[in-house]
Protein backbone atom coordinates (compact mmCIF):
# COMPACT_ATOMS: atom_id res chain seq x y z
CA UNK A 1 0.00 0.00 0.00
CA UNK A 2 1.40 3.64 -0.54
CA UNK A 3 1.20 6.25 1.75
CA UNK A 4 -2.27 7.46 1.21
CA UNK A 5 -3.75 4.87 2.59
CA UNK A 6 -1.34 3.45 5.65
CA UNK A 7 -1.94 -0.07 7.47
CA UNK A 8 -4.42 0.63 10.25
CA UNK A 9 -5.24 -1.49 13.43
CA UNK A 10 -8.57 -3.07 12.03
CA UNK A 11 -6.81 -3.96 8.52
CA UNK A 12 -4.31 -6.40 10.79
CA UNK A 13 -7.05 -7.51 12.72
CA UNK A 14 -9.21 -8.55 9.91
CA UNK A 15 -6.57 -10.30 8.38
CA UNK A 16 -5.26 -11.97 11.87
CA UNK A 17 -8.61 -13.06 12.46
CA UNK A 18 -8.55 -11.22 16.13
CA UNK A 19 -9.97 -7.87 17.77
CA UNK A 20 -8.13 -4.68 16.90
CA UNK A 21 -7.64 -4.59 20.53
CA UNK A 22 -5.70 -7.94 20.64
CA UNK A 23 -3.41 -5.73 17.54
CA UNK A 24 -3.00 -2.73 20.04
CA UNK A 25 -1.78 -4.88 22.85
CA UNK A 26 0.49 -6.74 20.85
CA UNK A 27 1.79 -3.65 18.22
CA UNK A 28 2.33 -1.47 22.05
CA UNK A 29 4.73 -4.47 23.32
CA UNK A 30 2.02 -5.20 26.09
CA UNK A 31 1.15 -8.68 27.88
CA UNK A 32 -1.94 -10.84 27.48
CA UNK A 33 -1.63 -11.88 24.76
CA UNK A 34 -0.51 -15.76 23.87
CA UNK A 35 2.92 -16.23 22.32
CA UNK A 36 1.64 -17.91 19.06
CA UNK A 37 -1.24 -15.16 18.72
CA UNK A 38 1.76 -12.19 19.33
CA UNK A 39 4.02 -13.85 16.75
CA UNK A 40 1.19 -14.62 14.04
CA UNK A 41 -0.02 -11.19 14.58
CA UNK A 42 3.71 -9.16 14.26
CA UNK A 43 4.12 -11.72 10.85
CA UNK A 44 1.54 -10.20 9.01
CA UNK A 45 1.95 -7.15 10.40
CA UNK A 46 5.24 -6.67 8.83
CA UNK A 47 3.87 -8.75 5.37
CA UNK A 48 1.11 -5.74 5.17
CA UNK A 49 3.83 -3.23 5.20
CA UNK A 50 3.16 -1.84 8.83
CA UNK A 51 6.58 -0.28 10.29
CA UNK A 52 5.17 0.61 13.85
CA UNK A 53 7.85 0.53 17.28
CA UNK A 54 6.86 -3.18 17.76
CA UNK A 55 8.24 -4.59 14.65
CA UNK A 56 10.98 -1.96 14.77
CA UNK A 57 12.23 -3.59 18.40
CA UNK A 58 11.99 -6.71 17.23
CA UNK A 59 14.16 -6.59 14.36
CA UNK A 60 16.98 -4.25 15.50
CA UNK A 61 17.20 -5.49 19.36
CA UNK A 62 18.34 -9.13 20.05
CA UNK A 63 15.83 -9.39 23.05
CA UNK A 64 14.65 -12.32 24.31
CA UNK A 65 10.93 -13.74 25.64
CA UNK A 66 10.04 -14.55 29.10
CA UNK A 67 6.36 -15.83 30.57
CA UNK A 68 5.56 -15.29 34.02
CA UNK A 69 2.28 -17.71 34.48
CA UNK A 70 -0.58 -16.07 37.03
CA UNK A 71 -1.85 -19.93 38.37
CA UNK A 72 -4.57 -19.74 40.38
CA UNK A 73 -5.76 -23.40 41.93
CA UNK A 74 -8.65 -22.45 44.47
CA UNK A 75 -8.35 -18.61 44.83
CA UNK A 76 -8.22 -18.65 48.63
CA UNK A 77 -5.37 -16.70 48.37
CA UNK A 78 -4.85 -15.33 44.88
CA UNK A 79 -7.75 -13.42 45.00
CA UNK A 80 -8.83 -9.39 44.99
CA UNK A 81 -7.52 -9.25 48.65
CA UNK A 82 -4.28 -10.43 47.37
CA UNK A 83 -4.10 -7.67 44.43
CA UNK A 84 -1.13 -5.62 45.95
CA UNK A 85 0.86 -8.67 46.46
CA UNK A 86 0.60 -9.61 43.14
CA UNK A 87 1.18 -6.20 41.42
CA UNK A 88 4.28 -5.80 43.51
CA UNK A 89 5.70 -9.46 41.93
CA UNK A 90 4.65 -8.20 38.92
CA UNK A 91 6.29 -4.85 39.26
CA UNK A 92 9.40 -6.76 39.88
CA UNK A 93 9.18 -8.97 37.18
CA UNK A 94 8.88 -5.74 34.47
CA UNK A 95 11.86 -3.67 35.89
CA UNK A 96 14.33 -6.72 35.60
CA UNK A 97 12.79 -7.64 32.39
CA UNK A 98 13.63 -4.19 30.87
CA UNK A 99 16.83 -4.42 32.80
CA UNK A 100 17.90 -7.71 31.14
CA UNK A 101 16.33 -6.72 27.87
CA UNK A 102 13.68 -8.87 27.73
CA UNK A 103 10.24 -9.00 26.70
CA UNK A 104 7.68 -9.91 29.00
CA UNK A 105 4.60 -11.52 28.76
CA UNK A 106 1.60 -12.53 31.72
CA UNK A 107 -0.73 -15.22 31.32
CA UNK A 108 -3.04 -16.42 33.60
CA UNK A 109 -4.54 -19.92 34.45
CA UNK A 110 -7.78 -20.05 36.80
CA UNK A 111 -8.96 -23.27 37.66
CA UNK A 112 -7.37 -25.17 34.74
CA UNK A 113 -5.52 -28.68 34.96
CA UNK A 114 -1.63 -28.29 35.74
CA UNK A 115 -1.30 -30.74 32.66
CA UNK A 116 -3.03 -27.83 30.20
CA UNK A 117 -0.50 -25.55 31.61
CA UNK A 118 2.51 -27.74 30.90
CA UNK A 119 1.09 -27.89 27.03
CA UNK A 120 1.20 -24.62 26.90
CA UNK A 121 4.99 -24.11 27.93
CA UNK A 122 5.73 -26.85 25.46
CA UNK A 123 3.91 -25.10 22.58
CA UNK A 124 5.34 -21.59 23.39
CA UNK A 125 7.97 -20.30 22.13
CA UNK A 126 9.04 -18.14 25.17
CA UNK A 127 12.70 -19.09 26.15
CA UNK A 128 11.98 -19.25 30.41
CA UNK A 129 8.76 -19.25 32.13
CA UNK A 130 8.22 -17.60 36.30
CA UNK A 131 5.53 -19.66 37.53
CA UNK A 132 3.23 -18.43 40.53
CA UNK A 133 3.44 -21.19 42.82
CA UNK A 134 1.35 -20.07 46.13
CA UNK A 135 -1.47 -22.45 45.45
CA UNK A 136 0.92 -24.84 43.88
CA UNK A 137 1.19 -28.19 45.73
CA UNK A 138 4.47 -30.24 45.57
CA UNK A 139 2.70 -32.74 42.77
CA UNK A 140 1.80 -29.85 40.73
CA UNK A 141 5.17 -28.57 40.92
CA UNK A 142 6.75 -32.22 39.76
CA UNK A 143 4.12 -32.24 37.03
CA UNK A 144 7.02 -30.07 35.14
CA UNK A 145 9.66 -31.81 35.83
CA UNK A 146 10.11 -33.21 32.15
CA UNK A 147 10.06 -29.57 30.52
CA UNK A 148 13.43 -29.23 28.90
CA UNK A 149 13.24 -25.04 29.24
CA UNK A 150 14.38 -22.90 32.18
CA UNK A 151 11.50 -23.02 34.80
CA UNK A 152 12.00 -20.60 38.20
CA UNK A 153 8.80 -21.18 41.11
CA UNK A 154 8.08 -18.10 42.83
CA UNK A 155 6.46 -17.91 46.09
CA UNK A 156 7.05 -21.24 47.04
CA UNK A 157 9.77 -23.16 48.50
CA UNK A 158 9.89 -27.25 48.36
CA UNK A 159 13.52 -28.30 50.39
CA UNK A 160 14.08 -31.97 48.26
CA UNK A 161 12.56 -30.91 44.63
CA UNK A 162 15.14 -30.03 41.31
CA UNK A 163 13.96 -27.21 40.85
CA UNK A 164 14.22 -23.45 40.76
CA UNK A 165 12.36 -21.54 43.90
CA UNK A 166 12.16 -17.47 44.91
CA UNK A 167 10.42 -17.25 48.15
CA UNK A 168 10.83 -15.34 51.56
CA UNK A 169 12.59 -17.04 54.50
CA UNK A 170 9.36 -18.19 56.58
CA UNK A 171 11.97 -19.25 59.34
CA UNK A 172 13.34 -16.29 59.64
CA UNK A 173 10.07 -14.65 59.24
CA UNK A 174 8.37 -16.34 62.09
CA UNK A 175 11.77 -16.09 64.07
CA UNK A 176 11.66 -12.31 63.75
CA UNK A 177 7.84 -12.28 64.38
CA UNK A 178 7.93 -14.33 67.56
CA UNK A 179 11.24 -12.96 69.28
CA UNK A 180 8.95 -9.47 68.51
CA UNK A 181 6.35 -10.82 70.82
CA UNK A 182 8.71 -12.09 72.78
CA UNK A 183 10.47 -8.97 73.91
CA UNK A 184 7.13 -7.20 74.42
CA UNK A 185 6.27 -9.73 77.39
CA UNK A 186 4.31 -12.07 75.50
CA UNK A 187 4.78 -15.81 76.31
CA UNK A 188 1.45 -17.28 75.88
CA UNK A 189 1.53 -17.18 71.62
CA UNK A 190 -1.05 -19.35 69.20
CA UNK A 191 -0.54 -19.33 66.03
CA UNK A 192 -3.67 -18.88 62.83
CA UNK A 193 -3.03 -20.20 60.04
CA UNK A 194 -4.87 -20.68 56.81
CA UNK A 195 -7.43 -23.30 54.76
CA UNK A 196 -6.77 -24.90 52.25
CA UNK A 197 -3.23 -25.18 53.09
CA UNK A 198 -0.07 -23.53 50.47
CA UNK A 199 3.26 -24.26 50.44
CA UNK A 200 3.83 -20.57 52.89
CA UNK A 201 0.94 -21.51 55.41
CA UNK A 202 2.75 -25.36 55.68
CA UNK A 203 6.38 -23.83 56.26
CA UNK A 204 5.28 -21.34 58.54
CA UNK A 205 3.84 -23.75 61.21
CA UNK A 206 6.82 -25.75 61.05
CA UNK A 207 8.73 -22.70 61.40
CA UNK A 208 5.93 -22.06 64.33
CA UNK A 209 6.74 -25.19 66.17
CA UNK A 210 10.75 -25.26 65.91
CA UNK A 211 11.00 -21.00 67.04
CA UNK A 212 9.00 -21.84 69.78
CA UNK A 213 10.78 -24.34 71.38
CA UNK A 214 13.79 -22.64 70.04
CA UNK A 215 12.71 -19.61 72.32
CA UNK A 216 12.32 -21.81 75.03
CA UNK A 217 8.05 -21.08 74.51
CA UNK A 218 5.80 -24.07 75.89
CA UNK A 219 2.89 -24.77 72.51
CA UNK A 220 -0.53 -25.36 73.13
CA UNK A 221 -2.54 -27.34 69.93
CA UNK A 222 -5.56 -25.44 71.48
CA UNK A 223 -4.27 -22.86 69.95
CA UNK A 224 -2.64 -23.56 66.19
CA UNK A 225 -6.04 -22.40 64.75
CA UNK A 226 -7.14 -23.13 61.05
CA UNK A 227 -9.44 -21.04 59.36
CA UNK A 228 -10.38 -20.26 55.88
CA UNK A 229 -8.05 -17.92 54.26
CA UNK A 230 -10.75 -15.62 52.62
CA UNK A 231 -11.51 -12.75 54.54
CA UNK A 232 -15.37 -13.37 55.56
CA UNK A 233 -15.17 -17.38 55.46
CA UNK A 234 -12.52 -17.00 57.76
CA UNK A 235 -14.00 -14.36 60.48
CA UNK A 236 -16.64 -16.72 60.46
CA UNK A 237 -14.63 -20.01 61.31
CA UNK A 238 -13.06 -17.82 64.05
CA UNK A 239 -16.04 -16.22 65.84
CA UNK A 240 -17.42 -19.69 66.01
CA UNK A 241 -14.43 -21.30 67.49
CA UNK A 242 -13.40 -18.74 70.05
CA UNK A 243 -16.38 -19.49 72.95
CA UNK A 244 -14.89 -23.05 72.38
CA UNK A 245 -11.63 -22.41 73.80
CA UNK A 246 -10.80 -22.61 77.50
CA UNK A 247 -8.73 -20.08 77.82
CA UNK A 248 -6.92 -17.57 75.43
CA UNK A 249 -3.24 -17.07 74.61
CA UNK A 250 -1.71 -13.16 75.29
CA UNK A 251 -0.99 -13.13 71.36
CA UNK A 252 -1.67 -15.04 67.90
CA UNK A 253 0.65 -14.73 65.19
CA UNK A 254 -1.33 -15.15 61.95
CA UNK A 255 0.05 -16.73 58.59
CA UNK A 256 -0.79 -13.77 56.62
CA UNK A 257 -2.75 -10.52 56.92
CA UNK A 258 -6.22 -11.67 55.66
CA UNK A 259 -6.17 -14.53 58.82
CA UNK A 260 -5.04 -11.47 61.11
CA UNK A 261 -7.84 -8.76 60.12
CA UNK A 262 -10.62 -11.97 60.27
CA UNK A 263 -9.58 -12.70 63.30
CA UNK A 264 -9.34 -9.20 64.33
CA UNK A 265 -12.88 -8.42 63.34
CA UNK A 266 -14.37 -11.59 65.14
CA UNK A 267 -12.36 -11.07 68.61
CA UNK A 268 -14.13 -7.61 68.65
CA UNK A 269 -17.42 -9.05 67.99
CA UNK A 270 -17.11 -11.56 71.10
CA UNK A 271 -16.32 -8.35 73.65
CA UNK A 272 -12.75 -8.62 73.94
CA UNK A 273 -10.23 -5.90 72.61
CA UNK A 274 -6.98 -5.89 70.75
CA UNK A 275 -4.22 -5.38 71.83
CA UNK A 276 -5.43 -5.08 75.40
CA UNK A 277 -7.02 -8.50 75.63
CA UNK A 278 -5.12 -10.18 72.56
CA UNK A 279 -2.20 -8.68 70.78
CA UNK A 280 -2.38 -10.08 66.86
CA UNK A 281 0.37 -9.96 64.09
CA UNK A 282 0.03 -10.85 60.22
CA UNK A 283 2.34 -11.31 57.63
CA UNK A 284 2.93 -9.31 53.99
CA UNK A 285 1.98 -5.74 54.53
CA UNK A 286 -1.00 -5.50 53.08
CA UNK A 287 -2.76 -2.02 52.87
CA UNK A 288 -5.66 -3.06 54.67
CA UNK A 289 -3.09 -3.68 57.83
CA UNK A 290 -3.54 0.44 57.79
CA UNK A 291 -6.65 0.30 57.65
CA UNK A 292 -8.24 -1.78 60.71
CA UNK A 293 -8.84 -0.33 63.95
CA UNK A 294 -6.31 -0.69 65.18
CA UNK A 295 -3.81 -0.98 62.67
CA UNK A 296 -2.14 -4.39 62.50
CA UNK A 297 1.44 -4.82 63.03
CA UNK A 298 3.01 -6.93 60.30
CA UNK A 299 6.14 -8.60 58.34
CA UNK A 300 6.96 -6.80 55.24
CA UNK A 301 8.66 -8.91 52.59
CA UNK A 302 9.80 -6.90 49.31
CA UNK A 303 7.92 -9.03 46.30
CA UNK A 304 9.27 -6.54 44.05
CA UNK A 305 12.71 -7.64 45.07
CA UNK A 306 11.36 -11.24 44.81
CA UNK A 307 10.30 -11.19 41.64
CA UNK A 308 13.79 -9.10 40.08
CA UNK A 309 15.58 -12.05 41.49
CA UNK A 310 13.49 -14.74 39.72
CA UNK A 311 14.32 -13.04 35.97
CA UNK A 312 17.98 -12.73 37.33
CA UNK A 313 18.27 -16.46 38.04
CA UNK A 314 15.76 -16.95 34.51
CA UNK A 315 18.16 -15.38 32.63
CA UNK A 316 20.94 -16.44 33.78
CA UNK A 317 19.20 -20.05 33.31
CA UNK A 318 18.56 -19.10 29.56
CA UNK A 319 22.42 -18.13 28.72
CA UNK A 320 23.70 -20.93 30.45
CA UNK A 321 22.11 -24.18 29.11
CA UNK A 322 24.46 -26.37 30.76
CA UNK A 323 23.96 -25.18 34.25
CA UNK A 324 21.55 -27.73 35.19
CA UNK A 325 22.02 -27.23 39.34
CA UNK A 326 18.39 -25.89 40.58
CA UNK A 327 18.68 -22.23 42.16
CA UNK A 328 17.11 -22.08 45.70
CA UNK A 329 16.98 -18.19 47.58
CA UNK A 330 15.38 -17.02 50.36
CA UNK A 331 14.72 -13.48 51.71
CA UNK A 332 13.79 -12.02 54.65
CA UNK A 333 12.37 -8.31 55.08
CA UNK A 334 11.49 -5.95 58.00
CA UNK A 335 9.09 -5.79 60.96
CA UNK A 336 6.82 -2.78 60.58
CA UNK A 337 5.31 -1.89 64.08
CA UNK A 338 1.88 -0.89 64.40
CA UNK A 339 -0.68 -0.55 67.37
CA UNK A 340 -1.90 -4.43 67.70
CA UNK A 341 0.62 -5.83 70.28
CA UNK A 342 0.74 -4.28 73.92
CA UNK A 343 3.50 -4.66 75.86
CA UNK A 344 2.94 -7.00 79.06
Amino acid sequence: MDNRNPITIKDIAEESGVSPSTVSLVLNNKGGVGDETRRRILEIAGEMGYKGPALKKRSETNSRTICFLHITRHGHILNRDHDVFISDYIEGLSLESQKQNSILHTVTFKSVPISNIVHFINQSEAEGFIVLATELEREDILSFENIRKPIVFLDAFYQYLDFNFVDMNNTDIIYHALNHLLSRGHREIGLITGSPETPNFRLREYAFRKVMDHLNLSISEEWIISIDSLFEEGYKDFKELLPKLKRFPSAFLCCNDILAASSLKAIKEYGLKVPDNISLMGIDNLPLTRQTNPPLSSYQVSKKRLGRIAVQILINKICNEKDDMPVKIQISGKLIERDSVSRI
